[in-house]
């Protein structure tokens, strides 16, 4: 086993015979690459982690979002209903068709058969 093979086993948590790693760190050489080692490491980790597994929801959860939701429009609704009663509502009165004439135009379009305008079979 090599210097750099002793100390990536230590690193990644197997089991490495301590004369081996005294050995290896006994050595300038060895003692740079735990260096090495340990900065590249901790450079790694800064990666993003790997995609979680999706997790399961169970039924249960559903059904009580759904008993929350309902439970908040219900009282979204009579919240509602109780501040602003049909009778008490701004109602703005809108006049009659009679009352009100139709605007003048402003331009005439004139369609004129065979010319601008053709008969056509189809629909209803």
């Amino acid at each position: 086993m090599t210097i750099e093979d002793t100390i990536d086993a230590f690193l990644d948590g197997e089991t490495v015979p301590p004369s081996a790693l005294d050995a290896a760190l006994a050595a300038t050489e060895g003692r740079a690459y735990l260096i090495d080692a340990l900065a590249l490491r901790q450079l790694m980790s800064d990666a993003p982690a790997a995609v979680a597994p999706v997790r399961r929801r169970s039924p249960l959860f559903f059904a009580r979002a759904a008993v929350a939701a309902f439970a908040l429009l219900g009282l979204g609704y009579v919240a509602g209903a109780r501040t602003t009663p049909l009778e008490q509502a701004n109602v703005v009165p809108t006049s009659t068709a009679e009352s009100v004439a139709p605007p003048e135009p402003t331009r005439v379009v004139e369609l004129k058969a065979g010319v601008n305008w053709h008969e056509s079979k189809g629909g209803d």
